[in-house]
C-alpha cells in the first residue's frame, strides 16, 4: 500500500502523526513522467530502505518550482498530479509499503534556505534518515 501525504512548511511534523514508523529512505525530486531515470534514483531509495529497515518513499514538489517561478510560463507536464501519484504508487508499490510526500511549493518554501530544507527539523519531521544522509 502507497500512502499519498500532502505536507507544507509550517505544517505539523509527520513524525508525530500516524504516518510515523521507523523513517524513511526517500528520493527526492520532481518525478514528472517517472522516466527510466526516476525509476533507478527510486530503486536507490527501496535498497536504502530495505538495507535500513526503512520506508521506501519518494518527496516531491506540487506545483512544479519552475510553475512557481514562472507562473506566465507554466512548464509543459508529462504527467499532471494524478498520473504522478498512479506512476509511483505503481514504482513503489511492487516493493510493499511506501509513501509519497507531496510538499508544497509555496513562498513559505521558497523562502527556506537549502541548509533549512535539509535540517534536522525537516528530518524530523518527514522522519527520513536516508534523505538527510546521502
Amino acid at each position: 500500500m502507497v500512502e499519498m501525504i500532502d505536507w507544507a512548511v509550517g505544517d505539523a511534523p509527520l513524525a508525530g502523526t500516524a504516518f510515523a514508523g521507523a523513517g524513511l529512505a526517500a528520493a527526492i525530486g520532481n518525478f514528472d513522467g517517472v522516466h527510466r531515470g526516476h525509476q533507478k534514483v527510486v530503486a536507490a531509495a527501496v535498497a536504502a530502505a530495505r538495507r535500513d529497515g526503512l520506508l521506501p518513499s519518494v518527496i516531491t514538489f506540487d506545483p512544479h518550482p519552475r510553475e512557481f517561478f514562472r507562473q506566465d510560463e507554466a512548464p509543459f507536464h508529462l504527467a499532471d498530479r494524478r498520473e504522478k501519484d498512479r506512476l509511483l504508487a505503481g514504482l513503489l508499490g511492487q516493493m510493499g509499503p511506501a509513501r509519497v510526500i507531496h510538499i508544497r511549493f509555496d513562498d513559505a518554501l521558497r523562502s527556506t534556505g537549502a541548509d533549512q530544507f535539509v535540517s534536522d527539523d525537516s528530518c524530523r519531521s518527514w522522519r527520513s534518515p536516508a534523505l538527510c544522509r546521502y
